[in-house]
């Protein structure tokens, strides 16, 4: 694990209370970009000033050496609630309409489906 990757970790779960079960689970749902690699879905918290904090299932389940069970979570969103509850915030956040908004708050590369 990179430096920056265990940095990533220890901020999630220092914003979910050291607990990963303390976050909602967010299933990756069909969107307006496909994402090529297949995801296991994304956890959410809370950073102290409320921005949303998303991290993937499955960098967690490699760091854990383990299964991440979504009904082990405090509770599960969907991807149309969580971009209705955070809208305003995406809006300033991503560069594109076709910016998947879970790959970018987790820190990962948008990848243009048309590459």
């Amino acid at each position: 694990m990179t430096t920056a990757a265990a940095q990533a970790l220890c901020a999630f779960l220092s914003c979910c209370g050291g607990n990963w079960r303390n976050a909602m689970f967010l299933p990756c749902d069909p969107c307006c970009q496909p994402c090529e690699r297949r995801h296991a879905g994304h956890l959410l918290t809370a950073d102290r000033d409320g921005k949303p904090v998303v991290f993937p299932v499955h960098r967690l389940e490699a760091a854990l050496g383990r299964r991440i069970e979504p009904d082990e979570c405090v509770g599960s969103l969907s991807r149309a609630a969580f971009e209705a509850l955070y809208a305003r915030y995406l809006q300033w956040q991503l560069d594109t309409s076709t910016e998947c908004p879970l790959l970018r708050l987790s820190g990962q590369p948008f990848i243009p489906s048309s590459l």
